[in-house]
């Protein structure tokens, strides 16, 4: 009888082993079919397709962002430029209360030359005036030098 238990006791202990090893096979079975399944989710068409138009729509943003930022630095330099051109601008000189004289020919009352001093012109030549608003006709009665 006690050979009897002893083989009884072995014969559980064996199902117990076949048992615990059949599971853990079984795990790493159903570990393995997972990673599969993945690995052929990922190389699914549908999927990448998704996957790619995420991907193209973040990146679309991106770039719109990064044009958007482009376009407002690029804004910023012309204003900067465009204020300093005006600044230095003849005709916001003229606005500032300055004229522009020239010289008028002879005969054809063309202007003949800008006048940069009172040596430029001399007495009884007609001169024109250019304004910020405007323009006159004026004779030159006195000159001075400076």
């Amino acid at each position: 009888e006690a050979s009897l238990d002893r083989r009884a006791q072995r014969l559980d202990d064996l199902e117990r082993r076949l048992r615990r090893a059949t599971e853990l096979a079984a795990g790493l079975r159903l570990r393995r079919l997972a990673q599969l399944s993945n690995r052929l989710a990922r190389q699914n068409v549908a999927t990448r397709l998704i996957w790619g138009r995420d991907r193209l729509a973040r990146l679309e943003a991106r770039l719109e962002s990064a044009a958007a930022r482009g376009v407002m630095q690029r804004k910023g330099s012309v204003d900067r430029v465009s204020a300093r051109l005006e600044a230095l601008s003849p005709l916001a000189v003229l606005a500032r209360g300055y004229a522009l004289l020239y010289n008028l020919a002879g005969t054809t009352g063309e202007a003949d030359g800008l006048i940069r001093s009172s040596g430029d012109t001399s007495v009884g030549r007609r001169v024109w005036a250019r304004l910020a608003r405007g323009s006159l006709l004026a004779e030159v009665t006195e000159t001075e030098q400076g």
